[in-house]
């Protein structure tokens, strides 16, 4: 396994050259992007780094599951382009969300939509030897992947191994889900992992319960959990990361930084993700 970044909010007005450069003096071994680059395969390779894992569904984020056809056509069309110009630049793995699905229909209505208008993508992954990892991030329910229920009927929608998992642990805490058992049982579906923790705040827990807070007044987030850096939640990275060597996994290991205690700007989010190196280095093998 390899340890590297996705950039964070506070660096993503800094050149991805720039991060690179930072990222392979500070001993990272990739840096992840939230889009597909033109050119970010190269960029990484001049900084001796390996090519990070883009983002693919990025720019259709709004039409994947729209109810205009010719919109999701023209999205399906938009994402066969990029798993293209990803394939060129040696790219094998990339990022994908299916949210934002149509909220006048229920989730399985979307799953049909999804399965009936995906094959060209899929086809496409396959043809390039690329392999979509999708983020089990909820969505505030609009995601069509983040519990086992829906993984098994979304791998199952196409006879190809191109769609698997973006295994972030983080998600699973606050959602109820025993994400031990999630990395047992697709472990030959996981292609990518974010290194992220979550925080339980009891006094919030009490105070709201698990529906998150009602009354925000201006606040963010549930009010009773928050993300942080590994090993400043609750998850056991060394168990994580050991059932995932056991388990096969010989992959990218991403520091996904939304610690609110250190970000607000470059130099405290660099300092984060050095924090989170320092800490996971150790149980990388």
């Amino acid at each position: 396994m390899h340890l590297g970044f996705i950039v964070p909010r506070d660096l993503r007005d800094v050149s991805y050259p720039e991060v690179c450069a930072w990222a392979k003096e500070q001993g990272f071994s990739f840096v992840d992007t939230h889009r597909v680059l033109p050119d970010g395969g190269p960029v990484a390779a001049r900084s001796g780094l390996h090519p990070g894992v883009p983002t693919l569904t990025a720019a259709t984020v709004n039409e994947i599951f729209s109810p205009d056809t010719r919109a999701r056509d023209g999205a399906m069309h938009t994402l066969v382009e990029y798993l293209e110009q990803a394939s060129r630049q040696g790219i094998t793995i990339v990022l994908g969300l299916l949210n934002n699905v149509d909220p006048s229909l229920s989730l399985a209505q979307n799953f049909d939509r999804f399965a009936a208008t995906w094959q060209p993508v899929i086809a496409a992954a396959d043809r390039f030897g690329i392999r979509i990892a999708l983020e089990p991030w909820p969505g505030h329910g609009r995601n069509l992947c983040y519990a086992p229920e829906m993984f098994r009927r979304v791998f199952a929608a196409f006879d190809s191994p191109a769609l698997g998992l973006c295994f972030d642990p983080s998600h699973f805490v606050w959602m109820g889900i025993d994400h031990m058992r999630v990395l047992r049982e697709f472990a030959p579906r996981i292609y990518h992992v974010h290194a992220k923790d979550t925080e339980i705040l009891k006094d919030g827990l009490y105070d709201y319960g698990i529906l998150n807070r009602q009354f925000t007044e201006g606040q963010r987030g549930s009010g009773w959990w928050r993300y942080r850096l590994p090993g400043y939640g609750v998850l056991q990275w060394r168990q994580i990361l050991s059932a995932l060597c056991e388990n096969g996994y010989d992959g990218a290991v991403c520091i996904e930084h939304e610690d609110p205690i250190y970000e607000g700007s470059e130099e405290r989010a660099k300092r984060g993700l050095i924090l989170a190196q320092r800490y996971l280095e150790p149980f990388i093998a």
